[in-house]
């Protein structure tokens, strides 16, 4: 099954983990074509105000 999506025609959704409180950075990611980030507040030093 993976094979087989992998050879459809829809392009593969990518996306990162974002560590830096910064709100340029995921605009840059999303600039550079990734579809979703992810607001890591688990393993970096990030707060709920940070977010």
């Amino acid at each position: 099954m993976f094979q087989q999506l992998l050879k459809s025609s829809r392009p593969p959704v990518v996306g990162t983990f974002v560590k830096i409180p910064a709100l340029e950075v995921a605009e840059i990611i999303g600039a550079a074509g990734f579809d979703f980030v992810v607001i890591d507040t688990e393993h970096a030093l990030l707060s709920v105000r940070d977010v």
